[in-house]
């Protein structure tokens, strides 16, 4: 008996259990536009509810809304409490069928609790955002607010966050705003962010189309489209607007997306606008990989992507995104018409394996002399910042006020390495770079050509590189060239050629240095080189280069105390100008070069070349001939390929490179002899 007791208590409690357990299974209710919300349950579909926000508030933590198809006009925020983590999905998972349309009322979605939140297959369109989410004086999305989850297969639309009170305020995200989870296979489009009364002062605004803020583990966005037609304001003052369609200010990762068409602007003069398309804000250790930034437009910098702070951008594509300046920055924040690499934070900035094309940033506000442009890129950094790395990279058809390819301005070990830069343009200065205050900064095997700058009334200067205010800091140099093919570089330039250096100040190295670099088919009327200061006391040099075939090779300088250390160079049948004292200079001319095929562009070594160990002493960088160290440039071309696994990366190649240092003495030029199949000689 005391066992069939204790049996009949144990299964009675085992009962208990079940039951229990049954009873905290997750719901499924449903929702339907014919459902009644008086007198139904959600159970079912002859039994659903008529609104998402009756069946919000009979759901427990946990359970699923499936919603059927048709469209839902809020005039309140559908707000999931606190206490809640809920799933809301359309019933057949098509976006297209199942909307709801905030009517220019409310903000639509409101997810408060961190967790596994759902929102699936949906259509949000015509939400304001408002301050009525936390109670502060913040404002936040139109469309989505969700603290932690994921929001897959949606559109958001047509939504936007306004503001039209008197003090200043914060407005995050226009048509989301999201802090941990995922964002993907979403639509983001004809969202805004924007300033209803011209005497407001604002601010900050943050992310026209998508705002996030990983607070734990950060946003992953896959596979999205975002398309924001403003984000800004005509009102007094803003402090910053950035992020024209999606703003990241914590760790996050976007892959695979198309952000196009966005916009981060002012309306005035006196305010500002960064990110066009992107920002990245922070230590965020932000990755932004495989996706094409296009047509985004800026009010101040980073037409295309501002990255202020850590993280990277990997196999994307920035096209024809543009900075048209709205106010003046003399400290040189005015950079990057398609990509703008800032030292707001002192974490790493990498951009590899990406196409950056038909960028442009324009000066209607600024005199000439403003370190402002970078087509391209433009670089930023403290000398506290670790290094920005631009590397594997085509640089095709940019322009800028001042650096058609690319602005450096301040900081310290700047490294871009394995880049093709072509036909970038300035209108002013430096076709390919204008670099100031730069110690350090390095260009490593890389092909620029057909770069050039051409001002209106014919004043440009240096087709290929102006640097200004070379300061240094008695260790290193300002900036050095080393492996790279120089090559068909602006005729127009009124001063030089190639390389203009103003108002260096600090002597020890060298404002400009090349090592081991090859210039052909330069053709411009004027200097080739250009030194141009009454203070410039630095160095200029040109260690183990050759000269070949450029319009000419002349070194203008004007109240220069002290001109170039070592040059050595070739010519033949062209105008020279060049320094002709072999003893105080160390030029060494020749003859003939011994080129390949010089008339067609190939300037390999033959191996009768007098270039052969010709190059001065090796430096360290060259390695010993092995397999995976140090290549020259090949044949002087690049072949572009996709990268791998992506849609809108690239993997740039150096064709036929050879280790570089066959011997133990470097050849002159970037391009290091070596035998060809079946060559054989005796050395002793």
């Amino acid at each position: 008996m005391i066992r069939k007791h204790g049996s009949e208590a144990v299964l009675g409690v085992l009962a208990l259990l079940v039951t229990v357990v049954a009873a905290a299974a997750p719901a499924t209710l449903h929702v339907s536009p014919a459902g009644n919300d008086e007198d139904a349950g959600g159970t079912g579909w002859d039994d659903s509810f008529k609104t998402i926000q009756r069946a919000v508030d009979a759901a427990a933590n946990g359970d699923t809304i499936i919603v059927s198809n048709g469209v839902y006009l809020i005039d309140s925020p559908i707000d999931v409490p606190s206490d809640k983590t809920l799933s809301i999905r359309s019933y057949s998972g098509n976006m297209d069928d199942v909307v709801v349309d905030g009517q220019h009322l409310t903000n639509c979605f409101v997810f408060r609790k961190v967790g596994e939140n759902l929102l699936y297959g949906i259509t949000v369109r015509n939400g304001v955002g408002g301050p009525f989410i936390d109670g502060s004086a913040a404002l936040f999305a139109g469309g989505v607010y969700m603290a932690g989850g994921t929001i897959a297969d949606c559109r958001v639309s047509g939504c936007h966050t306004r503001y039209q009170g008197s003090s200043a305020v914060t407005i995050r995200g226009g048509g989301i705003y999201h802090q941990n989870g995922f964002i993907s296979n979403c639509c983001v489009d004809g969202c805004a962010i924007t300033n209803l009364n011209s005497a407001s002062s604002v601010s900050t605004v943050y992310g026209g189309g998508i705002y996030t803020s990983g607070q734990l583990s950060g946003t992953v966005v896959s596979n999205c489209e975002i398309y924001v037609e403003y984000s800004g304001y005509t009102g007094s003052s803003v402090l910053g607007c950035t992020g024209g369609g999606v703003m990241f200010e914590s760790s996050a990762t976007m892959t695979n997306c198309v952000v196009a068409d966005c916009r981060a602007v002012s309306g005035t003069q006196s305010m500002v606008g960064w990110g066009g398309g992107i920002t990245i804000f922070g230590n965020s250790r932000t990755i932004l990989a495989d996706t094409l930034v296009h047509g985004c437009r800026s009010s101040r910098a980073g037409g295309g992507v501002t990255l202020r702070g850590e993280g990277a951008i990997r196999g994307c594509t920035v096209s024809d995104n543009s900075v048209i300046v709205a106010k003046r920055d003399s400290g040189g924040g005015n950079v990057g018409g398609g990509i703008q690499l800032d030292d707001y934070a002192t974490g790493a900035r990498i951009v590899e394996n990406c196409l950056v094309c038909r960028n442009t940033i324009t000066n209607s506000v600024m005199v000439h002399g403003d370190p402002s442009g970078g087509g391209g890129i433009g670089i930023q950094a403290s000398l506290a910042a670790k290094p920005a790395m631009v590397r594997n990279c085509l640089l095709l058809d940019n322009r800028g006020f001042n650096g058609g390819a690319f602005m450096l301005n301040g900081g310290k070990g700047m490294v871009v390495s394995n880049c093709w830069a072509s036909g970038n343009f300035s209108p002013r200065r430096g076709g390919f770079a204008y670099a100031t205050v730069t110690p350090g900064a390095l260009f490593v095997d890389c092909r620029l050509d057909g770069h050039a700058a051409k001002w209106t009334d014919g004043s440009a200067q240096a087709g290929q590189v102006f640097v200004r205010h070379c300061e240094g800091n008695g260790t290193e140099n300002e900036i050095t060239f080393r492996n790279c093919y120089i090559t068909g570089n602006n005729p127009n330039a009124q001063t030089a050629s190639l390389v203009w250096i103003y108002k260096g100040t600090k002597g020890g190295h060298s404002p400009v240095e090349f090592e081991q670099c090859t210039f052909t088919g330069n053709l411009g009327n004027n200097s080739t080189f250009a030194l141009d200061s009454m203070l410039c006391v630095s160095n200029f040099s040109a260690k183990g280069c050759a000269l070949y075939g450029n319009g000419s090779n002349k070194l203008l300088s004007r109240d220069v105390t002290s001109v170039p250390g070592v040059m050595t160079y070739t010519y033949s049948n062209e105008r020279t100008n060049m320094p002709s004292d072999p003893d105080s200079h160390n030029l060494t001319t020749v003859a003939d070069p011994g080129f390949e095929d010089a008339p067609n562009g190939n300037y390999r070594l033959q191996a009768s070349s007098p270039l052969r160990n010709a190059g001065g002493a090796a430096a360290e960088w060259m390695g010993t001939g092995r397999k995976n160290g140090p290549k020259d440039m090949g044949d002087g071309t690049f072949t572009m390929s996709a990268m791998p696994g992506t849609t809108h990366g690239i993997v740039l190649s150096r064709n036929n490179a050879h280790p570089r240092l066959r011997n133990s003495v470097p050849d002159v030029g970037c391009f290091e002899f070596w035998a060809p199949p079946g060559f054989s000689a005796n050395f002793r």
